[in-house]
């Protein structure tokens, strides 16, 4: 899966474990600059954070080459042990209170 950040694509999350919204697996970072600020950005978040104050997450775009280039949108929850932890946003309703107030 192709991981975008801010348009750009930044790596790779293999290995992605499905639980309900939440997807878990191995970041794989392409090693450009936006995925060093990536890196470190998602690295500070914790769950507490994430949890009670949505205007210190981010968001990324998930591209499942698997599923013809099918386009998820997914709040970032943290980055440990290189393993990429998101929530996946389906919803309509949710998809635009992401792209509206969360960068």
């Amino acid at each position: 899966m192709d991981i975008f950040w801010k348009g750009e694509k930044i790596g790779k999350l293999k290995g992605a474990v499905p639980d309900m919204w939440y997807l878990e697996g191995k970041w794989i970072s392409d090693n450009s600059v936006l995925s060093m600020e990536f890196e470190e950005l998602a690295k500070a978040l914790n769950w507490s954070d994430v949890n009670s104050d949505p205007t210190c997450i981010t968001r990324v775009e998930i591209v499942n080459e698997l599923k013809q280039g099918e386009r998820t949108h997914a709040v970032v929850y943290g980055l440990t042990d290189n393993k990429l932890n998101v929530r996946r946003v389906y919803n309509q309703e949710g998809k635009d209170w992401v792209l509206k107030n969360i960068n």
